[in-house]
């Protein structure tokens, strides 16, 4: 019943309706409970019921559930091994979304440490887990060392034939902080060709849409800056309805380009909405609180 209950719950989170897989997960977590929780499927159990969490910013409740799945692992298969890797590395990147870097980073370096012992630092995971490093560094200001890690994920990504997306979308970013924003434009418009190729992804695709709207401020061509504001908060806004970060981070961009135009009350009503939703969903101590006052 428990299996029942994660296949249905991950059906859900999968189609990024979030809430009911939510409910489903935790469902099952107790029924492993009952009947035993030191197991590796309950262990998985919890680990995607973090990642649900962490999708649905809900970050104290996600680092729980992530750090009793590391537990329960670490009991299991020791403390070196590729299912102890997998909890450390989603651990470091829900520490860095969360700015606790001094915490990430020991994470991020248990993760790569494990990845190199256990002979998995070619697997997509590994791949993963060096793309979440760049990021981090990303966040300390250290470009270089975050080009240089995506580089390498993106090997591993070419070599495995996997979609290349989320490499396409850091290095972005990447670019963009080393004001080549020229390239920058071009691997966020690569991003959002991946991810429109099918059905367009309303859980990845507002995140390059963002990043390229401010490129084309940056560069003076603002002809399409509003449309993909609005598109990618509407996609947004129905995937996590609107509590959300990065759907606060989106009304804040937004807000701030109608400041630039001038439209100051449509601004305010923005930003208004913006601080009231970062209070609620980010710890009181969190460094982009400060920047909502």
């Amino acid at each position: 019943y428990a299996l029942f209950l994660f296949n249905l719950g991950f059906w859900y989170s999968e189609n990024a309706n979030f809430l009911p897989a939510e409910s489903l997960f935790k469902a099952s977590v107790k029924v492993w409970e009952i009947c035993g929780i030191e197991r590796g499927a309950a262990a998985n159990t919890l680990h995607v019921l973090g990642n649900c969490l962490w999708d649905e910013a809900k970050y104290i409740e996600a680092e729980a559930a992530h750090l009793r799945a590391l537990a329960i692992r670490r009991k299991l298969f020791g403390q070196v091994s590729v299912e102890v890797a997998r909890s450390v590395g989603n651990l470091s990147g829900l520490y860095t979304e969360m700015g606790r870097y001094s915490e990430a980073l020991k994470y991020y370096k248990q993760a790569l440490e494990i990845g190199k012992k256990t002979h998995v630092d070619t697997t997509f995971g590994y791949a993963i887990t060096l793309s979440n490093y760049a990021v981090f560094w990303q966040g300390m200001g250290n470009y270089v060392v975050a080009e240089s890690l995506l580089y390498q994920s993106l090997r591993i990504y070419e070599q495995l034939g996997q979609p290349l997306g989320l490499v396409y979308l850091n290095l972005a970013h990447t670019f963009e902080m080393q004001g080549n924003i020229l390239k920058a434009i071009e691997y966020n418009n690569r991003t959002i060709e991946i991810w429109s190729k099918s059905a367009p992804d309303p859980l990845h695709l507002p995140l390059p849409m963002v990043a390229l709207a401010s490129e084309y401020i940056l560069i003076g061509d603002t002809s399409r800056v509003e449309s993909l504001y609005v598109e990618a908060l509407k996609m947004l806004e129905k995937t996590y309805s609107t509590e959300h970060y990065f759907v606060a981070q989106t009304l804040e961009s937004l807000a701030r380009f109608y400041v630039r135009q001038k439209r100051y009350d449509e601004a305010r009503q923005l930003l208004e909405k913006m601080l009231s939703m970062r209070q609620r969903l980010l710890p009181q101590d969190h460094n982009e609180l400060a920047s909502g006052y």
